[in-house]
């Protein structure tokens, strides 16, 4: 059992390590070859074919560049969290402020320069970007990101916004824009923050595949539902629980929106209080506050020895025909 337990570990960071991978190449490709097509600018016979040069070039800065800069600098700022978390084993004090500095720094918590991030600020692609306009087409590009901020709408993912002023000029041609601009990231694949804090990983993969209409999908759980989402660590959302932002703060209190959860298996070993992960860390559940039931009438393998819910997720997951004995009671 002890092999399998490492050989799933491997594999989850496997999974992570690939993810991490991925994105730098996509931001080195995205910052040497995907900034603004320079050789659809030959063509300049007249002022008429100049302007639209000048035009379409100003246009792909605002419609493509900021998005695809906002996207790869957040998905590595993201993951310079983590990477922090896993590395000091403590919660993150304010979530959108290193959120920042890791976004126009590339710098941790302790103004350290985070490993994950390559030494890549926000300030890299927008000096890029601006050689290479003026080099190329010989003109004069100045972006400037504001702000930066993360939040949740819904549980599966991450928005990240940003106040971004950007303007252009070629001779007699001007162009400006200062604007809100917004990227959403996936968060399935990311490592669960309060995992962390506990020297151990589990990926978060969602119990179900959601679309745009997660929010009208309703799964139906019972016992083998909750046993697939115990035997493969995988999540689902409830309004009772952090979100993943939270989580990177250790703050347990619930997200109507956005709250997330998975269950610990018996790899962590037998204790008297619920196995919702984030509970289960920060053993919430004394018997003083919450009856907690043990289910070992459904321990049908090791992953289930020793599972016990407390009563609210006893009756959210529609367990109490299956309950064993009341292990505690306040």
């Amino acid at each position: 059992m002890e092999m399998i337990l490492k050989r799933a570990m491997k594999h989850k960071r496997a999974v992570f390590f690939t993810f991490l991978a991925v994105t730098l190449v996509s931001i080195m490709v995205m910052l040497y070859s995907g900034v603004p097509d320079i050789t659809i600018y030959k063509q300049e016979d007249s002022l008429m074919s100049k302007f639209q040069v000048f035009n379409s070039f100003s246009e792909e800065l605002k419609n493509k560049f900021i998005y695809d800069v906002l996207r790869a600098q957040s998905k590595l700022a993201v993951m310079g969290m983590l990477e922090y978390i896993e590395s000091n084993n403590e919660p993150l004090s304010d979530v959108n402020e290193t959120f920042t500095d890791l976004m126009f720094d590339a710098t941790d918590p302790d103004g350290v320069l985070s490993p994950v991030m390559c030494n890549m600020k926000l300030s890299n692609y927008t000096d890029a970007i601006k050689e290479l306009s003026m080099s190329s087409m010989k003109i004069e590009t100045n972006i400037t990101f504001i702000s930066v901020f993360v939040n949740q709408s819904d549980p599966w993912h991450i928005d990240v916004y940003s106040d971004v002023s950007i303007s252009t000029r070629r001779d007699d041609f001007f162009f400006s824009v200062n604007d809100t601009f917004s990227v959403s990231l996936p968060i399935s694949g990311l490592k669960d923050p309060i995992y962390l804090f506990n020297d151990s990983v589990n990926i978060i993969t969602p119990r179900m595949t959601y679309t745009e209409g997660w929010k009208a999908r309703t799964p139906v759980w019972d016992r083998n539902s909750t046993w697939a989402m115990l035997i493969n660590r995988s999540y689902r959302h409830t309004s009772i629980s952090p979100s993943f932002l939270m989580r990177l703060a250790n703050n347990t209190n619930a997200s109507d929106c956005c709250g997330i959860e998975s269950f610990v298996n018996a790899s962590y070993g037998d204790f008297n209080r619920s196995y919702v992960d984030y509970l289960f860390f920060n053993n919430l559940t004394i018997c003083s506050e919450l009856k907690v039931y043990n289910y070992t009438n459904i321990s049908e393998s090791i992953e289930g020895m020793w599972f016990k819910l407390d009563e609210v997720h006893d009756a959210l997951y529609n367990m109490t025909d299956w309950q064993d004995e009341i292990v505690c009671t306040p």
